[in-house]
C-alpha cells in the first residue's frame, strides 16, 4: 500500500474521517496511485459525476479542511506529507525519552543508593552511647539516683507502685501508696480507687471513694504556696493529697504528705509519699524536696486532707491484729475505743469536729493574707 493508502489509514485510526467514507476511499480506485488504475479512473469518471455530486462536495471540503488538494484528478505529493510525518515521528520520540526517564527515576528511588567507602566504614563503627539523666514532668528516671533526696532513715519500708512517666500513673500510684503507708488500704478501699481511677482519674473521684469508706474529707484552697501549704500541714497533722501543675508543660503530679509520729519523743514529722523516687521510699517533707518534686514547685492547684472516723478505724485496728506496724504512721480517730498501742503513735489528736474548727481558721487566715508572717 502505498502513502496515501497510509495516511488514510492513520486518520481511520485517529477518528480524522468517518468510517463509511475512509471504506469508500480505501475501495474506490479513484484514490488509488497506481499507474494501471488512472485510465479506469478516467473513464469512470463521467459516469459517477452525475451520482456523487453532494458526496464529492462534502469529500472536497473534508480535503480542504485537512490541507489536502481537492482535485481528485491532481496526484498528492510525497512532500506534502513529509513534515507531519516527521512532526508525529518526533512527538513518539519525545514521549519515549521522557517515559524511560520516569522509569528510570523511579527505579533509582526504589533501590538502595550504594555507599562509598568512607560511608561504609563510619555505619559500621561502634556508635557510642550517652547516659543522660532524665528530669521529665515531676518524674525521675532510675539514672537519677545520684542527685535525687534522701530517705528517712529508720524506715525500710518501700512503696507498692512506682511511678512512671510513661504511664502517667501518679494519682492511682501514690494514692495507694499513701494509703498503704498508712495502713489503711485494705481489699475493698484498693478495689473501689481502681475502679474510679480507670474511669476518670480525677481528685473529685478519689474524694467520693474515700467518703463511701468513711472518710472525713476536707479541701484544701487551690493555689497555696509553700508556706502557706506548710501551715496547714503542721496545724492539721492529716493525711494529704495535693496536685500541683507541672512547669513548662500540660501535665499534673500528685503527691502525699503523711505525718509520722515518733513514739518515744512524740515529735511529728511529715513525710513526702512520691512513688517516682529511685528507691521508692519516703522523703522528708521539705522545700528542697518538693522542688525536686514537681521541678520547681510554685503552688497547689488542688488538694485534700482525710481523716477515718470512728467505724472506719475500728475495721483498720482489727484489720491489722489489734497492733500497729512498726516504722508505719498511725492515723486513726480520737476515739476510746482505740487500743493504747495505737494511741501513743496516733496523730490525730482531735475528734471531727475540732478538725473542723481547725481548718475554718487556716481557710480564713489564707483568704485574709495572715497565714503566713
Amino acid at each position: 500500500m502505498d502513502e496515501t493508502q497510509n495516511i488514510i489509514s492513520d486518520a481511520f485510526n485517529h477518528d480524522s474521517l468517518p468510517f463509511e467514507k475512509i471504506m469508500d476511499k480505501m475501495t474506490n480506485a479513484c484514490f488509488q496511485d497506481h499507474a494501471s488504475t488512472r485510465l479506469s479512473r478516467r473513464k469512470e469518471e463521467p459516469l459517477q459525476k452525475g451520482v456523487t455530486r453532494s458526496a464529492n462536495a462534502k469529500d472536497e471540503r473534508r480535503f480542504r479542511m485537512m490541507g489536502l488538494p481537492h482535485d481528485t484528478d491532481t496526484e498528492i505529493p510525497d512532500s506534502f506529507f513529509r513534515p507531519k510525518m516527521l512532526q508525529i515521528e518526533q512527538d513518539t520520540e519525545t514521549n519515549n525519552q521522557a517515559e524511560l526517564a520516569t522509569a528510570t527515576h523511579e527505579s533509582q528511588r526504589k533501590s538502595p543508593r550504594t555507599k562509598t567507602r568512607d560511608e561504609y566504614q563510619k555505619s559500621v563503627e561502634p556508635k557510642k552511647t550517652v547516659k543522660v539523666s532524665k528530669k521529665k514532668s515531676g518524674y525521675r528516671a532510675e539514672d537519677d539516683q545520684l542527685t535525687s533526696p534522701s530517705t528517712i532513715k529508720f524506715c525500710d519500708y518501700v512503696f507498692p507502685i512506682s511511678v512512671d512517666p510513661d504511664r502517667r500513673n501518679c494519682l492511682l500510684g501514690n494514692t495507694i501508696n499513701l494509703l498503704d503507708y498508712l495502713d489503711h488500704l485494705d481489699d475493698s478501699l484498693s478495689r473501689g480507687i481502681n475502679e474510679v481511677i480507670l474511669a476518670s482519674g480525677s481528685m473529685t473521684d478519689i474524694k467520693q471513694i474515700l467518703r463511701r469508706h468513711g472518710y472525713c474529707i476536707l479541701n484544701l484552697p487551690s493555689f497555696l504556696t509553700y508556706p502557706e501549704l506548710t501551715a496547714f500541714v503542721q496545724g492539721l497533722s492529716l493525711p494529704m493529697l495535693i496536685n500541683v501543675q507541672l512547669p513548662g508543660v500540660q501535665a499534673e503530679h500528685v503527691v502525699g504528705i503523711a505525718p509520722y509520729k515518733v513514739s518515744e519523743t512524740q515529735c511529728v514529722q511529715y513525710h513526702l509519699i512520691d512513688g517516682s523516687h529511685p528507691l521508692r521510699q519516703p522523703m522528708e517533707y521539705s522545700c528542697e524536696n518538693m522542688n525536686w518534686c514537681f521541678d520547681e514547685f510554685e503552688k497547689i492547684l488542688s488538694g485534700i486532707c482525710f481523716l477515718p472516723l470512728a467505724a472506719r478505724s475500728l475495721e483498720i485496728v482489727k484489720s491489722n491484729g489489734f497492733e500497729p506496724r512498726p516504722g508505719r504512721p498511725v492515723c486513726l480517730a480520737h476515739d476510746d475505743a482505740i487500743p493504747p498501742s495505737f494511741g501513743l503513735r496516733n496523730v490525730a489528736t482531735r475528734d471531727q469536729m475540732s478538725y473542723m474548727k481547725v481548718f475554718k481558721s487556716l481557710v480564713t487566715m489564707f483568704r485574709q493574707r495572715k497565714l503566713v508572717n
